[in-house]
């Protein structure tokens, strides 16, 4: 029995051992079999992402296949199709609907214009200066005999024999009036002055004697500005001796008159300049003096210094029969009128008369016509026959009786009073 026993217990041991090998072995299995139904449990949903993307790609490739196809067939059929359409007209632009920019030039253009015209009018308010003939016959009843235009460059000499120009035939147009105002060889002396340095009285005095002797007269023209003498600078002869050394009695009659370039003209210079020039003209010496040019010469023009700052002028006055006095535009103050008045109404200065020197041109020249000037107010011009013509409209620099006079009126308000001119009023 003991045998028996045994045995079953090596049979009991064995079949646990059997019975542990298979549990380890189904335990071994079943994790293979777990991780074998993972693996196919993934296996669908790949490959159905796989599915989706084979068929999209076959789709996009069928699209483009289609538009290739049809890309060609277009291009097949535009080619071999005749164009039933023609253009008549080639498309253009009008330009812009807005902004406008004719409108907005045009309107810049006019406010400017304006804005300049209400400048030159103020400036015009504030100006004391003369510029028109009309401010002088309101304010003197002393008569305008001549208007000289500003001239076109800086030669003292504006007249001589042959030339036409707009100034000689003014000259010449002073010379015509000063004749019917009793300027003869009866009465041959004439005085010229102004108010105050620059308005142009040399300049005034050296043409009018040379158009005196374009009529073949013998013209004495006397350097009486003793302060500042420049005629005989101007018409090129020797200064020394002249007339203070004829005063003092140092030189003749002779020695002092001193022919010019021009046939018959003489200047009778100043000379040395003296510290008492009107003490000197209140000598007796002075009254032979005249009385002997009067005996050697047609006509005596007397250059003398202004009457604004000296007396010189009116101690002269006695001597002569005619008077001019220069007043020029834009530069003589209009109080000066005043003064010119009262010593015409006293009688101060013989047969007195105005030329008007320095007009500022305006308008324009059409084929020897000229329109407008300062000088009346109202505009005139000159236009010749003779195969020329100067109208107004040229510019340049008047006579300058010192050089701090230059370069004369040619700033803003120059150029506001001649665009002003241009819209003044003509009666």
């Amino acid at each position: 029995n003991q045998k028996v026993a045994q045995i079953k217990r090596d049979l009991q041991e064995n079949m646990n051992n059997v019975r542990s090998d298979f549990f380890t072995e189904k335990a071994s299995n079943n994790r293979e079999i777990s991780m074998a139904n993972s693996f196919l449990l993934q296996m669908p949903e790949k490959e159905r992402g796989l599915l989706d993307i084979s068929r999209q790609q076959s789709i996009k490739n069928d699209i483009y296949t289609y538009l290739l196809k049809r890309r060609e067939e277009t291009a097949l059929s535009t080619s071999a199709t005749a164009a039933d359409l023609k253009v008549l007209q080639a498309p253009y632009s009008f330009g812009p609907n807005s902004p406008i920019p004719k409108n907005y030039y045009l309107t810049g253009f006019i406010i400017g214009l304006l804005l300049f015209l209400l400048y030159v009018q103020i400036q015009e308010q504030f100006n004391n200066k003369i510029m028109f003939r009309s401010e002088i016959e309101k304010k003197t009843k002393v008569p305008v005999i001549a208007e000289i235009v500003q001239s076109p460059n800086r030669d003292n000499i504006a007249i001589r024999d042959g030339k036409r120009t707009v100034i000689a035939e003014q000259f010449r147009a002073l010379r015509t009036n000063l004749a019917f105002m009793g300027f003869n060889e009866t009465n041959k002396t004439l005085l010229v002055t102004s108010s105050i340095s620059g308005e142009g009285k040399s300049f005034i005095a050296i043409n009018f004697a040379i158009s005196m002797t374009l009529t073949g007269k013998r013209v004495a023209l006397m350097e009486m500005d003793l302060r500042k003498p420049k005629l005989s600078i101007q018409l090129g002869v020797d200064r020394n001796p002249g007339i203070s050394s004829y005063l003092v009695g140092k030189a003749d009659i002779n020695a002092i008159c001193k022919p010019t370039e021009f046939e018959g003209l003489f200047v009778v210079s100043a000379g040395p300049i003296p510290p008492n020039p009107t003490e000197l003209i209140q000598l007796p010496s002075f009254a032979k003096m005249m009385s002997e040019l009067k005996e050697k010469f047609d006509y005596v023009i007397i250059d003398t210094a202004p009457i604004g700052p000296v007396t010189d002028a009116q101690l002269l006055a006695p001597y002569v029969d005619t008077s001019v006095y220069v007043v020029r535009h834009a530069k003589t103050p209009s109080n000066f009128l005043n003064l010119v008045d009262n010593l015409n109404r006293e009688k101060k200065f013989p047969n007195m008369a105005i030329v008007f020197n320095g007009i500022k041109p305006r308008g324009v020249n059409l084929f020897g016509y000229g329109f407008g000037g300062y000088g009346n107010g109202y505009g005139y011009g000159y236009g010749y026959g003779y195969g020329y013509g100067y109208g107004y409209g040229n510019e340049g620099y008047s006579y300058y009786s010192s050089d701090e006079d230059h370069p004369g009126y040619k700033n803003f308000w120059g150029i506001g009073a001649r665009v002003k001119g241009l819209f003044k009023r003509r009666d």
